[in-house]
């Protein structure tokens, strides 16, 4: 399943950065106004080609998490800033941006985990930009369904959860406050509140997990009735990081979206540099909801 880590990066996660006039835009636009990306923050190796087709994940609540997980960056969270969502408005607005991946950050110090402000930014982009097609990539909430639930309300299009790891590995990856149940427990509750809002969540490879643990997942979120499921290969963004195990083959990410479509996911996304909200998931959504909306659904 794997390829030699002390060789190097192998072929297949070697990765020609192109940046085109639109990539150069959106990178001035969102520097210009103060926007965080998850794009930039991850060091995703997307970015060229995402941004180079109108697709961004801009980062709400700030840019500093106050969980400490093992695959991302803790610190201590920064202020709102009531200004941020006429800001990303007025960016969308300019890029003439269509579809929108707004990632909500863990906020463990405010009211609710932040959900209503997150519900507020929803609101606010639908109804000042009432095209725009919005996915929302949410932290846990600690589990609380009242929270979830207000950001079912705000009528995103898409909703997506990461369990980001197979079940035996979440302790030691995640943040202890996380648990792999609490994360199917709440993509559950999407679905609960309003069967029509896609579901999605990626599972990230290469950190030691088995074939097995990964189908025993993928099993879970389809029991939980998710719609659409991602498969990447983890890279380690900086040196604290937890460390990459192994490098999936192609072949076997072929193999495994093979086995997510016979459960019953309506789109799977699956190769080493797939991410959660990697564009080709996105212009997929984007056709169904917008056909969707075109049929009264």
């Amino acid at each position: 399943m794997n390829a030699p880590i002390n060789q190097g990066k192998p072929d297949w996660l070697k990765i020609i950065h192109n940046p085109t006039e639109k990539y150069k835009e959106i990178k001035d636009t969102l520097s210009d106004l103060g926007i965080n990306t998850l794009c930039s923050e991850t060091r995703c190796p997307n970015i060229h080609q995402c941004w180079g087709k109108n697709n961004i994940v801009i980062t709400i609540m700030g840019n500093t998490c106050t969980r400490a997980c093992n695959d991302c960056t803790p610190g201590h969270p920064d202020k709102l800033d009531e200004y941020e969502v006429d800001k990303i408005v007025h960016s969308l607005r300019k890029l003439d941006i269509e579809y929108v991946t707004l990632n909500c950050i863990k906020r463990d110090d405010l009211r609710y985990m932040g959900a209503p402000y997150v519900a507020e930014c929803i609101k606010k982009i639908k109804e000042e930009l009432p095209w725009m097609v919005v996915e929302t990539i949410i932290p846990d909430f600690k589990g609380e369904k009242e929270a979830v639930g207000m950001v079912v309300n705000s009528k995103p299009d898409v909703i997506t959860h990461n369990i980001e790891t197979v079940k035996s590995l979440h302790k030691e990856i995640k943040d202890p406050r996380s648990d792999f149940d609490k994360a199917i427990s709440v993509l559950k509750t999407i679905k609960e509140l309003d069967d029509n809002i896609y579901t999605k969540s990626m599972i990230m490879l290469g950190l030691g997990e088995t074939k097995e643990e990964v189908v025993k997942a993928m099993q879970s979120l389809r029991g939980a009735k998710v719609d659409i499921l991602v498969l990447g290969q983890y890279l380690k963004p900086k040196e604290w990081h937890s460390d990459v195990k192994e490098y999936v083959h192609p072949l076997v990410f072929d193999y495994l979206k093979t086995v997510a479509l016979d459960m019953g996911f309506l789109h799977v996304e699956s190769s080493p540099f797939a991410r959660s909200s990697y564009m080709a998931g996105e212009l997929f959504l984007k056709t169904i909801v917008k056909r969707n909306k075109k049929h009264g659904k």
